[in-house]
């Protein structure tokens, strides 16, 4: 095999192939080009320029946000009015990226440390009880314990106060975002009054309007509770905006396609008074909305680099236009045979044809001149 290599004529095997330009008489390969290059620019000019918009160079960044409360409502307590404010109903009134607003609050008052029935632990017999500790009396648990026990089921050991008022509270988000590569910034924390949703513009937004973006209602989360994401989504013309305000995206986050309920939320705060063995506390659990707040976006301007590598990207495409009619022509249409005859020729090997002419050419030197008679002799024939 690699004396049949070196046998072979070093032109063939380095030889050169460039394009040849045929006119090929065919309507139907005429559509098919044509028609390839029409959706070609269709999908430069529709998806590349107006839906991607190719032409813009972009920049992502997180921004920052706070959180202001503000809103009453009041519930009753053993036949006498209760006022809630948004100090006591928002706790706490400071949470780094969040706020939680409660929809149900179950306080159990004055509990001491000490040994009582644990409503939470039924039993048949003491195993069934913290082992060492509990013991079971009465089909419950006796427990060391703070006492009494939260007891949901007993509203004299247990108040429950549905604070359904709270759908109604405000929340005023302020945020801020700067995109660095150009150094602009955007903030609506310099703002100085509410907004309300849905006015143009709006920062402040209610407790049940959130829901309804969220796609859900006060009333199915109030009693469990709920989580929810809150994006402030900036989308900035960074040449051409001097004020760029943010869009507000809620999603609930505790709640799934296999579990559409959710979880819920609720925490529990202890209020503590007196000191030793008369130390005493009144236990709050708290279940409400809690809502995970932050800030990002997307700024863009107009890039010379991104619209030459648009460009650039656009010329590249239009030359399949020329393969997919190459195709049809050379492997499916019936004549292809004949369209491959005219597409490929081979030249003759010009390099030898040039060797053998200035071959003949020197032979044709070395011929005597008409009228000239060559003579051989040597140099004996000389001195003779």
């Amino acid at each position: 095999m690699l004396q049949d290599l070196f046998d072979e004529d070093i032109d063939s095997v380095l030889g050169f192939r460039t394009k040849k330009l045929v006119s090929i008489k065919d309507r139907r390969l005429g559509f098919i080009h044509r028609g390839v290059q029409f959706a070609v620019v269709l999908y430069i000019i529709v998806y590349v320029v107006f839906i991607n918009k190719g032409y813009l160079k972009t920049e992502l960044q997180t921004g920052s946000v706070i959180t202001a409360v503000e809103g009453e409502t009041i519930t009753r307590e053993n036949n006498a009015l209760k006022y809630w404010d948004s100090t006591e109903a928002a706790y706490p009134p400071l949470e780094p990226g969040g706020v939680f607003i409660a929809t149900k609050v179950l306080l159990t008052k004055q509990q001491t440390r000490g040994v009582c029935a644990d409503p939470a632990m039924p039993c048949t017999d003491s195993s069934q009880c913290t082992r060492g500790l509990g013991q079971c009396k009465n089909k419950v648990c006796m427990e060391t314990q703070w006492c009494p026990a939260e007891d949901p089921t007993d509203q004299i050991v247990t108040e429950t106060f549905p604070l359904t008022g709270t759908a109604d509270f405000l929340i005023w988000f302020k945020g801020s975002i700067k995109f660095m590569d150009s150094e602009t910034q955007f903030s609506t924390m310099v703002d100085r009054d509410p907004v309300i949703w849905p006015d143009d513009g709006a920062n402040t937004y209610s407790v049940a309007d959130l829901m309804e973006i969220a796609g859900t209602t006060f009333e199915a989360v109030k009693d469990s509770g709920a989580i929810f994401d809150v994006l402030l989504y900036w989308s900035c013309n960074l040449d051409l905006s001097s004020r760029c305000s943010p869009s507000l995206v809620v999603t609930r986050v505790d709640a799934s396609s296999t579990n559409p309920r959710g979880s819920g939320f609720s925490y529990r705060r202890a209020v503590y008074y007196g000191s030793g063995d008369s130390e005493s506390r009144d236990l709050y659990k708290m279940t409400g909305i809690r809502f995970l707040v932050r800030s990002t976006g997307v700024g863009y301007r107009i890039s010379m680099e991104a619209v030459m590598l648009q460009l650039s990207s656009a010329m590249s495409l239009l030359t399949v236009a020329q393969v997919v009619a190459d195709f049809m022509m050379l492997y499916i249409l019936p004549e292809r045979k004949r369209y491959a005859a005219k597409k490929y020729d081979q030249t003759k090997d010009f390099s030898d044809m040039l060797e053998e002419l200035e071959r003949k050419q020197k032979d044709k030197e070395m011929e005597p001149k008409e009228g000239q008679i060559a003579v051989d002799y040597t140099e004996e024939d000389d001195q003779m």
